[in-house]
């Protein structure tokens, strides 16, 4: 048994926790404990659960595992995580959901969940079945590790999930062409009115019942259309918030992210929407130091 001593908990209460076997089992005054922590002006808050990771593993190993990645993840206070299904190979089958499964089991210092990809040939139902609960990020625009799916197919798809009761995350993108050369261009190919598109895109086809969750959105029109039309909720990120293209040095790719960071007043905007955002969540996407300092277009996306 392990008791915090003294510990102010939120609303301005000053008492003892007791944990057993991990487990809060009380709060107020405490007897003797096995282990002892004096937290007198220290504040507790509960853990973290950050809803969209990419813990990499298996063949992307050198970039992070799960052993790596999770106690990354308990260390900043987060205690769950959610990996996202654009491995290497993509988890399209329950085969591959429960290898995933168990690679995680046997690394994982903190509790984690596994999506099931949404592709054009994803037995969406088998991976059901062998217990994903939601199914994404689901690639409406492309990305690192993660090809655009058709409009027909995410139709298909989104009915098939319904069907199954569970919930389909997106990544909504509008790419246009054009050469991909530093900061300004990327925000430029990746536009927030292509964002608002793919929302209004993917509004446009969901059957009744549906569940969606929009990831990483970057802009504060595309909040608005979405709790206008009432569509799903809303996932925003740390980079967004607190990042803007603005403060770099064009060519520094370091923060070169899909959505891209975009300009302070964007940023800005975002905060003013605080009380619409559903969800923060990192996206946490890690590359090496020396794949992040190529030359610009061959940079992959990600912000660990």
């Amino acid at each position: 048994m392990t008791v915090l001593r003294d510990v102010l908990i939120p609303g301005g209460r000053v008492a003892d926790i007791t944990l057993e076997k991990g487990i809060v089992s009380h709060i107020g005054a405490s007897g003797r404990a096995d282990t002892t922590i004096r937290c007198a002006d220290l504040i507790v808050v509960p853990a973290g659960v950050d809803m969209h990771v990419h813990m990499r593993d298996g063949v992307q190993a050198y970039k992070e595992d799960w052993e790596s990645g999770t106690r990354s993840a308990l260390a900043g206070g987060v205690t769950v995580v959610i990996d996202q299904p654009n491995t290497i190979p993509p988890i399209t089958t329950a085969e591959r959901l429960l290898d995933r499964v168990h690679l995680a089991s046997e690394k994982a210092y903190c509790h984690f969940g596994i999506n099931g990809g949404v592709t054009d040939d994803a037995d969406l139902e088998g991976m059901s079945k062998a217990g994903a609960m939601a199914f994404g990020e689901t690639f409406a625009g492309p990305s690192s590790y993660g090809e655009a799916i058709s409009k027909e197919d995410l139709s298909t798809a989104m009915a098939r999930i319904s069907r199954l009761k569970g919930l389909i995350t997106v990544h909504a993108e509008v790419v246009t062409e054009g050469d991909d050369t530093d900061l300004t261009a990327h925000d430029r190919l990746r536009p927030a009115i292509g964002e608002q598109n793919a929302v209004s895109m993917i509004q446009s086809i969901p059957p009744p019942g549906s569940r969606v969750h929009y990831c990483h959105i970057s802009s504060a029109d595309t909040i608005s259309d979405i709790k206008t039309h009432e569509a799903g909720t809303i996932e925003v990120t740390p980079h967004h918030l607190f990042l803007s293209y603005e403060s770099f040095s064009h060519t520094d790719s370091r923060v070169k992210v899909n959505p891209p960071v975009r300009t302070d007043h964007e940023r800005r905007r975002l905060w003013e929407s605080w009380d619409r955002i559903d969800v923060i969540a990192s996206d946490h996407a890690p590359h090496t130091l020396y794949e992040k300092s190529g030359p610009f277009p061959q940079v992959p996306s990600g912000i660990p």
